[in-house]
Protein backbone atom coordinates (compact mmCIF):
# COMPACT_ATOMS: atom_id res chain seq x y z
CA UNK A 1 0.00 0.00 0.00
CA UNK A 2 2.86 2.26 0.71
CA UNK A 3 4.59 1.66 -2.59
CA UNK A 4 1.28 2.78 -4.28
CA UNK A 5 0.75 5.51 -2.23
CA UNK A 6 4.47 6.59 -2.83
CA UNK A 7 4.10 6.07 -6.90
CA UNK A 8 1.21 8.08 -6.89
CA UNK A 9 2.50 11.22 -5.00
CA UNK A 10 5.31 10.91 -7.32
CA UNK A 11 3.44 10.93 -10.34
CA UNK A 12 1.91 14.34 -9.44
CA UNK A 13 4.87 16.06 -8.67
CA UNK A 14 6.47 18.20 -11.10
CA UNK A 15 3.00 18.34 -13.41
CA UNK A 16 1.57 21.23 -15.18
CA UNK A 17 -1.85 21.98 -14.44
CA UNK A 18 -4.77 23.97 -16.24
CA UNK A 19 -4.61 26.35 -13.36
CA UNK A 20 -0.56 27.08 -13.53
CA UNK A 21 0.02 31.02 -14.57
CA UNK A 22 3.12 32.02 -16.80
CA UNK A 23 4.36 35.19 -17.21
CA UNK A 24 7.11 36.21 -19.74
CA UNK A 25 9.69 38.87 -19.45
CA UNK A 26 10.88 40.09 -22.60
CA UNK A 27 14.83 42.02 -21.77
CA UNK A 28 16.54 44.20 -24.67
CA UNK A 29 19.89 45.70 -24.15
CA UNK A 30 21.76 47.30 -26.87
CA UNK A 31 24.88 49.69 -27.66
CA UNK A 32 25.37 52.14 -30.44
CA UNK A 33 27.97 54.35 -30.25
CA UNK A 34 26.02 57.45 -31.57
CA UNK A 35 22.38 58.35 -29.46
CA UNK A 36 19.41 58.72 -31.26
CA UNK A 37 19.17 55.41 -32.34
CA UNK A 38 15.70 53.38 -32.21
CA UNK A 39 15.05 49.52 -32.76
CA UNK A 40 11.88 48.31 -33.59
CA UNK A 41 10.87 45.45 -30.91
CA UNK A 42 8.50 42.74 -32.39
CA UNK A 43 7.34 40.35 -29.29
CA UNK A 44 4.57 37.78 -29.13
CA UNK A 45 2.06 38.60 -26.75
CA UNK A 46 -0.03 37.02 -24.49
CA UNK A 47 -2.75 36.45 -27.44
CA UNK A 48 -0.24 35.11 -29.84
CA UNK A 49 -0.51 38.16 -31.61
CA UNK A 50 2.09 40.52 -33.06
CA UNK A 51 3.12 43.49 -30.36
CA UNK A 52 4.88 46.20 -32.00
CA UNK A 53 7.26 48.73 -29.68
CA UNK A 54 9.81 51.24 -31.01
CA UNK A 55 12.26 51.80 -28.25
CA UNK A 56 15.73 53.64 -27.78
CA UNK A 57 19.41 52.06 -28.16
CA UNK A 58 21.52 52.72 -25.64
CA UNK A 59 18.41 51.90 -23.10
CA UNK A 60 17.21 48.32 -21.87
CA UNK A 61 13.86 47.74 -22.35
CA UNK A 62 12.04 45.11 -20.40
CA UNK A 63 8.24 44.51 -21.02
CA UNK A 64 6.49 41.44 -18.97
CA UNK A 65 3.38 39.60 -20.52
CA UNK A 66 0.71 37.57 -18.98
CA UNK A 67 -0.98 35.35 -18.14
CA UNK A 68 -0.49 33.08 -20.36
CA UNK A 69 -0.86 28.93 -20.85
CA UNK A 70 1.89 25.86 -21.04
CA UNK A 71 2.86 25.63 -24.10
CA UNK A 72 3.06 29.43 -24.83
CA UNK A 73 5.50 30.33 -27.67
CA UNK A 74 7.28 33.31 -26.56
CA UNK A 75 9.11 35.28 -29.27
CA UNK A 76 11.34 38.26 -29.46
CA UNK A 77 13.03 40.12 -32.73
CA UNK A 78 14.33 43.40 -31.87
CA UNK A 79 15.97 44.83 -35.06
CA UNK A 80 17.10 47.87 -36.93
CA UNK A 81 14.38 50.65 -37.37
CA UNK A 82 15.53 51.12 -40.79
CA UNK A 83 18.50 52.82 -41.03
CA UNK A 84 20.60 50.24 -41.95
CA UNK A 85 23.16 50.28 -38.75
CA UNK A 86 24.22 47.56 -36.65
CA UNK A 87 24.35 47.36 -32.84
CA UNK A 88 25.34 44.78 -29.88
CA UNK A 89 22.53 43.57 -28.71
CA UNK A 90 21.96 41.36 -25.74
CA UNK A 91 18.16 39.41 -25.56
CA UNK A 92 16.64 37.48 -22.73
CA UNK A 93 13.59 35.68 -22.34
CA UNK A 94 12.51 35.21 -18.89
CA UNK A 95 9.12 33.32 -17.35
CA UNK A 96 7.73 32.99 -14.09
CA UNK A 97 5.22 30.13 -13.26
CA UNK A 98 2.45 30.93 -10.64
CA UNK A 99 4.05 33.74 -9.53
CA UNK A 100 7.03 32.60 -8.73
CA UNK A 101 10.63 34.49 -9.45
CA UNK A 102 11.76 34.72 -13.12
CA UNK A 103 13.95 32.27 -14.47
CA UNK A 104 16.20 33.01 -17.51
CA UNK A 105 15.05 30.48 -20.45
CA UNK A 106 17.01 31.28 -23.32
CA UNK A 107 19.19 34.22 -24.29
CA UNK A 108 21.57 35.91 -27.01
CA UNK A 109 24.16 37.98 -26.05
CA UNK A 110 27.53 38.98 -28.60
CA UNK A 111 29.81 41.90 -28.31
CA UNK A 112 29.70 41.54 -31.97
CA UNK A 113 27.66 44.33 -33.95
CA UNK A 114 24.18 42.98 -35.79
CA UNK A 115 21.27 44.53 -37.07
CA UNK A 116 18.99 42.40 -35.47
CA UNK A 117 18.30 39.37 -32.86
CA UNK A 118 15.57 36.58 -32.50
CA UNK A 119 14.87 34.88 -29.64
CA UNK A 120 12.34 32.33 -29.23
CA UNK A 121 11.09 29.80 -26.07
CA UNK A 122 8.13 27.98 -25.62
CA UNK A 123 7.23 27.07 -22.00
CA UNK A 124 6.98 23.73 -21.45
CA UNK A 125 7.70 23.28 -17.47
Amino acid sequence: MKKLFLLLALSFIGCQTDTDEYYVKYSIDSYHYQLGHKLELILNDENEERLDLLVNVREQVETTIGPVPYGFNASMLARDDGGNHTYELDAEILVSKNGGPFSLKAIDRSEDSRSYVLLEYKIDF
